[in-house]
């Protein structure tokens, strides 16, 4: 109850100021008037007594902030004070606060912008159960990249004979041509998927079923086709009559018979959408394939208490095994294991292209944000030498050095706001630029790229832009905040002590 009627009298404070302080002003009118009756049973006169007073207790206006400052919510109405303060100092220096606040914006912008991508390629997990437990599965020769591509035997050996995967899943990512009764005809990404997937990674449809034991059996082609969430939305408009209608998938006729939900389109990540999933088994029909090397994308499960140092060596001698039958040719007898994390997704061209320049530029432009900070901190250096008359006053009226460091650290903070304001404009438009100057306009390696899913900040880009915000704020204002609050030496405090005495004894 105690803490609730606090929380109570703050709030009145904050929301009815004026009938607090005229309250208080009354409670403390009738203290000094108390105060005063005593000094008069000694003779004094009421004028006397209340000057006797004044000089005891202060003045009212001192008093009623000695009391006003004990509530959690003087914090927040000395911190309203600063904002307000800080808008008229900042509306008196257009020209200083523009050129503060666009070069900041520069260089948040540079950083959230390359940020974004980072998280977009590498830090951003696919929307499934356990994403941490993923791996990848990779073969290598020597001297080349490493590539995900196994063969129907292989996948089967790797399957059935390892004891660290919980489960292995296929989804082998490729390019179609779609067309239907309402669709012309067009290119999209799809992929061919074990009959394993959905279950195991803990999706749910969003309407319909999905594609289940049938994706298996090869002998047995199943002309079926789930879609996702965004080219449901997209084509049909989420219409849910979209269950049981044909569309054409390079040449071969197949029925939709569920949509997946959403935030989920394949686990080539969002930057390229896996917009139409088949059956494994309709591979060899849609794509005339033997389903041999370099067919199917394998992607694994980690069992519990099994780490991936463990399933790599393991996974490695199944490997070796598979490269051994009789119908492998030498290039791949001479290639070796690899197995990575796919927390983030299977590795993309485009991830592969973008990794390297992205941690450089990310290095550069960190760079160039401190040079912008510490340019920042000689500017409001040299502003703060125009100040020193206005900071020399506020202490005579009884600042103390933290409230002058709040103060000028307030203003900062303000600039680095308005520049980070700025700073997300020029990051959505930038990502875009990057990712165009970068592909040249152009397809990936023959897949389309969703821009949209670089521009889109979750929580992981909006929490660096707070915390590069307040960091810039930072960098460049506590030097200058340290500098203007060192007036407070101690001559300066006996004459702001002096001062406030004799604004008391008036």
């Amino acid at each position: 109850m105690a803490v609730l009627r606090t929380i109570a009298a703050g709030l009145r404070s904050l929301f009815r100021r004026k009938t607090v302080i005229r309250e208080m002003d009354q409670e403390l009118g009738m203290f000094l008037d108390m105060a005063a009756q005593e000094k008069m049973q000694k003779g004094l006169s009421h004028d006397d007594a209340l000057r006797e007073v004044r000089l005891e207790r202060g003045s009212l206006e001192i008093a009623r902030e000695a009391v006003g400052s004990a509530g959690w919510e003087s914090v927040l109405e000395t911190f309203r004070q600063d904002i307000r303060f800080g808008f008229r100092t900042l509306r008196q220096h257009p020209g200083f606060a523009a050129v503060v606040v666009t070069t900041l914006a520069l260089g948040i912008g540079a950083n959230t912008a390359i940020f974004s991508l980072i998280n977009a390629l590498m830090l951003r997990t696919l929307p499934v159960r356990n994403p941490g437990t993923l791996v990848e599965l990779f073969h290598q020769y020597p001297g080349e990249p490493a590539f995900n591509g196994f063969s129907l035997d292989s996948y089967k050996i790797i399957r059935d004979g390892n004891h660290v995967l919980s489960d292995l899943l296929v989804d082998s990512p490729h390019f179609f041509e779609v067309r239907g009764e309402t669709l012309e005809t067009q290119k999209v990404i799809g992929g061919y998927l074990s009959g394993n997937f959905f279950e195991s990674l803990g999706l749910r449809p969003a309407i319909g079923r999905f594609i289940g034991a049938e994706a298996d059996d090869l002998g047995h082609p199943s002309p079926v086709a789930v879609v996702s969430w965004s080219y449901w939305k997209s084509k049909y408009n989420l219409d849910p009559t979209i269950l049981g209608k044909q569309i054409v998938v390079n040449d071969t006729p197949v029925t939709i018979i569920g949509v997946t939900e959403q935030g989920f389109a394949g686990l080539l990540s969002q930057e390229m959408s896996q917009d139409i999933l088949l059956p494994l088994s309709m591979e060899p029909v849609v794509h005339h394939s033997s389903l041999g090397w370099g067919s199917m994308w394998l992607v694994g499960r980690l069992k519990p208490g099994i780490s991936i140092d463990q399933a790599r060596a393991e996974m490695a001698v199944l490997f070796d095994s598979a490269i051994q039958a009789p119908d492998v040719g030498p290039y791949v007898r001479q290639m070796k294991f690899k197995m990575e994390l796919a927390a983030n997704g299977i590795s993309t061209p485009l991830r592969q292209m973008l990794r390297t320049p992205l941690l450089a530029l990310m290095v550069i432009v960190g760079l160039v944000l401190l040079i912008a900070c510490a340019n920042m901190a000689g500017l409001l250096l040299a502003r703060g030498a125009s100040r020193r008359h206005e900071m020399a006053m506020r202490a005579c009226l009884g600042a103390g050095r933290l409230r002058l460091v709040r103060q000028v650290l307030t203003e900062s903070l303000m600039l680095s706001l308005f520049g980070t304001l700025l700073g997300v404009l020029i990051a959505y438009f930038g990502v875009r630029g990057i990712l165009r100057v970068i592909t040249s306009g152009r397809q990936v390696v023959g897949l389309p790229v969703h821009i949209d899913a670089f521009t889109h900040p979750d929580t992981h880009v909006l929490s660096f832009t707070c915390v590069i915000a307040v960091a810039t704020a930072l960098l460049f204002g506590a030097v200058p905040a340290v500098s203007l609050s060192s007036l407070l030496a101690p001559g300066l405090q006996q004459i702001a002590r002096i001062g406030v005495e004799i604004m008391a004894a008036l």
